[in-house]
């Protein structure tokens, strides 16, 4: 027996065999049909088709034999795939010398004759043949034997559609879509991979004009020049194209390529692919906004720093900060109080004017002529300053949170967002307003612009502090890539992770030929150290959804790490078993790169190189978690002394070079653990470890700062600094407030003529957070109903009957009950002075409603703060209490002016209460005799009522002058025809000698306490039966 030559091109015949087989040897019923009708046509006991594969033959399809495979050296096919001729016939193997020994000839299924009709692919490689055997001689004409070769023609055929709609279903897994474009029908054709990617259903099949209107409208131009230049140069191209999408709903982006086919050297179809690259874009699109948000914080900084503050700082940061959001218009807006300090408004710093009407922008900036105001607070900005929060809408016409219209000629609101800006006490110093922003906002867009947020409240607060101190210029540039999408590398794996195929980019990644890696195990590839690996993800998507997708790290070929993002599909046959695996690469080198040079920018001063005050924060955050009870810490801030001098002197390039050396004396100071960061244009923040010694290092510090610049003029100029230190823990605050703690004391020591340190005073800082929290306290304990008012009776001093009661506001506290002197001095000139007066006004009005049948002739003293009589709100609140209860008689309420505060505002208080005399209302005088010209007012003032303090009525009994004094208010109010009301009468001896004197109503203890409400209601009914 003669074994067989192998053929010249083995290596490619076999790769292709594996192509075309996928070593799937499990029955073909197609195959099996035609070998059926090979054996039926015949008339043979045995048909095969039969692949020659490196070590046997194995029968794809077999008739008549039980056997699936025989070795390759007895193989009659090893000998057919060799000649010439495309049939192999062997009429008699007894009387052929390289068969008659073969065992397939003398043992079964003892073949006397063969014939073999090679299965050829296009490319002209011979996989195996599709033979007939007989057990006697036969002898077949030659077009009989031509008949033979035409079914392995079908065989073949039926191979290659099997390879094709295989590489369709790869493609469809892997979420690249096909396209089709016939250029003289202009008839189209798309994968179902494409209509999902594109979000769209049949109706578009085959419409070329209704596919290309998917895109946006510049992204249709930019499709229909590429397949025009394709068509008319046969050359391929790859774009990136904008779907159209519903308003308020994120972009979308797909990448596609086409290759020319030619026909007579005229392009006749275009066809190509079609990826999703949304994600990719959302990222660079993130990316690119960080770093424009950055650079606008830094520029903005700058700003500040060159000297150059003005209205223009903030215009160029809203311009900015439209670009980086992606927004129509926009607004940054101080918040300001009226003169009452209670009514706040939005003086403008910077505002969109393009989309205005030209003629009413100007007429607005004309009559707001110290800036541009916007006082209207039922409106999306104005709910901003009240409820002090994040207002976004995403559709103004129908949010109830505003009421009325735009101004005339206001561009129209498609979408808002609002963000409140704090000073370090938490009230609202600002508002940053943005519209019309095609994707619309939410609330990840507004976490996105804290830091924004933060900087715009901290250049407001130090243009307000530093006014005329102007700091030098500093252009800190943030840089932002934007990466190219290219095509992602893909490889095929079978189920044993062994590689059937890889496409050129991959070869080009990772530095293998496609001849080299082809039946390699995927695990080649796999960087050992570094998890998740491929084989992992392979496992994870066999188990999970035939799916994974991830991040890992592999090498190249030359040993170089490769990082990168992994797409894995699992593609099963009808029997639901693994047929291969489809892996997806997307290169992540750039991105890592990027991502250390965005951490560089972002967290270290380019012209020091030291850390900027973002990392500082960070390092603080650190060295706070490390300290312990042993070993505290120092924060200092220091800011140069005269360094605008530098620069405005000098120049800029001067004021760099001395920043540079400072910051190198700085740092060669610090111990080992401590930190020197440049903050902002001439600021350093110091991270010091706490040390006996540690005021010692605080003087070399500063006296290694000092430098004598030598002027143009002949003069010297010495640099010093002034720092601001607090020690942790004994100041035990967040990173964030340890820095503006040390920010205050450092401008204390501006203030007392720089070149020293000041530390900051913790006790201070206490008083003035328990005061903030009061007043939280109490605008809760409005909300949440906390506030009563008792009543305390007033009695006539003849008959001692009851006339009416002074209503005296009460706070029960969920920690006990508390009295006015307890909670109303920590909100004098806030806005919770004129709320509390709102609500006792309301609930006066209420009480008085209520005792329209009850008690008629009763009346109702009210108490409130010297500042709403001050701006005039009181007739305002008034008034709308009317509205709520309308059959309140105005006659039966008093209202008690502070004697002290109507000669304080003398010109308003008479307004007010003249006003208020007007409706009906009774206006006293409270506390008289306590101010410092009470008698000389007493006639000016247009009081009805005259309450004399108790002060002087409880000693009257004892103390002469006491008596004197009321003695003489008792005469002058009767002189003048003015009630008189005498407070603290505490025995009866009081009431009798008040009586002789001539007062007209009593109110004390003597007569009764102040009680509830109900309390009193039971205590007057009893005192009517009696």
């Amino acid at each position: 027996m003669k074994h067989t030559e192998l053929p010249a091109n083995e290596i490619k015949r076999l790769e292709e065999l594996w192509r075309y087989s996928l070593h799937d040897k499990q029955d073909d019923p197609a195959l099996d049909a035609i070998t059926q009708l090979v054996a039926s046509s015949f008339d043979v006991p045995i048909v095969l088709v039969s692949f020659v594969d490196q070590e046997s033959q194995w029968f794809k399809s077999r008739f008549g034999l039980s056997e699936t495979q025989t070795p390759r050296n007895i193989s009659f096919c090893a000998h057919a795939i060799l000649e010439e001729k495309s049939v192999l016939e062997i009429k008699d193997t007894h009387q052929d010398s390289r068969f008659c020994e073969n065992p397939l000839v003398t043992g079964p299924p003892h073949i006397r004759y063969y014939a073999g009709a090679a299965l050829i692919t296009p490319d002209g490689l011979k996989l195996g043949t599709l033979c007939i055997i007989d057990s006697q001689p036969r002898d077949f004409s030659a077009d009989k034997l031509q008949e033979l070769n035409l079914f392995a023609h079908r065989v073949i055929e039926h191979l290659e559609v099997l390879r094709l709609q295989r590489l369709l279903d790869i493609v469809d897994k892997s979420d690249v879509g096909l396209w089709e474009l016939d250029v003289g029908s202009n008839a189209s054709w798309w994968s179902d991979t494409v209509f999902r990617l594109f979000g769209t259903d049949e109706t578009c099949r085959s419409n070329h004009s209704r596919q290309v209107n998917l895109y946006e409208v510049d992204s249709q131009q930019k499709l229909e020049k590429k397949l025009s230049k394709a068509i008319a140069t046969g050359q391929p191209f790859s774009v990136q194209l904008k779907l159209k999408r519903p308003e308020h709903v994120s972009p979308a982006w797909v990448n596609v390529t086409a290759t020319a086919l030619e026909t007579n050297g005229e392009v006749t179809h275009l066809a190509g692919t079609v990826r999703n690259i949304t994600p990719l874009k959302d990222k660079e699109a993130r990316l690119a906004r960080h770093a424009r948000l950055e650079q606008l914080i830094s520029e903005l900084q700058e700003e500040f720093i060159r000297d150059n503050q003005s209205s223009n700082t903030f215009k160029h940061a809203l311009e900015k900060l439209l670009v980086a959001t992606e927004s129509e218009a926009g607004f940054i807006g101080e918040v300001c109080y009226r003169q009452d300090s209670t009514t706040p408004y939005l003086q403008m710093h910077a505002l969109t004017d393009i989309s205005w009407d030209k003629a009413e922008f100007e007429s607005f900036k004309a009559n707001a002529p110290q800036g541009m105001e916007f006082t209207q607070l039922k409106s999306l900005f104005g709910r901003v300053i009240l409820d002090k929060t994040t207002i976004i809408s995403n559709a103004p016409a129908d949010d109830k949170r505003r009421s009325g219209n735009l101004p005339e000629g206001h561009p129209n609101l498609g979408c808002f967002i609002g963000l409140p800006v704090f000073d370090d006490y938490g009230d609202i110093l600002a508002v940053i307003g943005l519209a019309n922003r095609k994707q619309g906002y939410d609330e990840a867009f507004a976490h996105e612009l804290i830091p924004l947020q933060q900087r715009i409240g901290q250049l407001i607060t130090t243009f307000t502090l530093r006014n005329e101190q102007q700091l030098s210029r500093e252009r800190l540039e943030m840089a932002a890539r934007v990466f190219d999408c290219s095509h992602n590398a893909i490889m095929i794996i079978d189920a044993e992770n062994c590689i059937l195929d890889v496409n050129p980019v991959f070869e080009t990644e990772t530095g293998y030929s496609r001849q080299e890696i082809l039946g390699k195990n995927a695990a080649l590839l796999t960087a050992e150290g570094h998890l998740p690996t491929l084989n992992q993800g392979l496992c994870d998507a066999q188990t999970h959804h035939d799916y994974w997708e991830g991040e890992v790290i592999n090498k190249r070929k030359d040993g170089e790490l490769l990082p990168q993002y992994l797409s894995i599909s699992i593609v099963r046959n009808t029997l639901g078993a693994i047929s291969h695996q489809v892996v997806v690469f997307t290169d992540l080198r750039r991105i890592k790169q990027h991502d250390k040079e965005l951490y560089r920018i972002s967290h270290f001063d380019p012209l020091t190189h030291l850390p900027n005050r973002m990392h500082l924060m960070q390092l603080m955050h650190e060295a706070i978690r490390q300290s312990n009870d042993h070993q505290g810490l120092a924060i200092a801030v220091i800011d140069l002394d005269r360094f605008n001098s530098i620069n405005q002197v000098l120049g800029s390039e001067a004021g760099d070079a001395l920043l540079i050396e400072i910051s190198d004396r700085l740092s060669d100071q610090l111990n080992k653990g401590e930190t020197v960061a440049r903050m902002s244009g001439d600021e350093f923040g110091l991270i010091l470890i706490h040390s006996p010694h540690l005021l010692d290092r605080l003087d070399r510090l500063l006296s290694d700062i000092v430098t004598v610049q030598s002027l143009p003029t002949g003069n010297l100029l010495t640099i010093t600094g002034s720092m601001g230190v607090t020690f942790y823990p004994d100041d035990n605050a967040d990173p964030d407030t340890l820095l503006r703690h040390a920010d205050q004391a450092m401008y204390r020591a501006k203030e007392e003529g720089g070149n020293r340190y000041i530390i900051f005073n913790t006790d201070h800082e206490q008083e003035l957070k328990s005061a903030q929290r009061l007043r939280k306290d109490i605008a809760h304990g409005l909300q949440h109903d906390e506030f009563v008012l008792e009543l305390q009776p007033q009695v006539d001093a003849r008959t001692l009957e009851l006339v009416g009661v002074e209503a005296l506001i009460r706070w029960h506290h969920p920690e006990g009950r508390r009295m006015p002197n307890d909670f109303l001095p920590y909100i004098v000139n806030s806005i919770l002075e004129h709320d509390i007066d709102k609500w006792v006004v309301m609930q006066a009005f209420k009480l008085l409603d209520q005792w329209r049948l009850e008690a008629p002739e009763l009346t109702l003293s009210i108490n409130l703060t010297p500042q709403t009589l001050a701006n005039k709100t009181l007739i305002a609140m008034l008034d709308n209490a009317l509205r709520h209860y309308p059959d309140v008689d105005m006659n039966r309420l008093h209202v008690e002016v502070l004697e002290s505060a109507a000669i304080e505002e003398l010109n308003i208080a008479t307004d007010v209460m003249k006003a208020c005399q007007a409706r009906g209302i009774r206006v006293a005088l409270d506390d008289f005799g306590t101010g410092y010209s009470s008698l000389t007012y007493l006639k000016g003032l247009p009081a009805d009522i005259v309450k004399i303090d108790r002060s002087f009525v409880i000693d009257m009994l004892e103390n002469a002058d006491d008596l004197a004094i009321v003695e003489s208010v008792i005469y002058l109010s009767k002189r003048f025809n003015k009630t008189v009301v005498a407070e603290g009468v505490e025995t009866k001896a009081h009431i009798e000698a008040l009586h002789r004197l001539g007062c007209d109503v009593l109110q004390g203890y003597g007569i009764a306490k102040p009680m509830p409400i109900e309390q009193f209601n039971a205590w007057r009914c009893q005192r009517s039966r009696q």
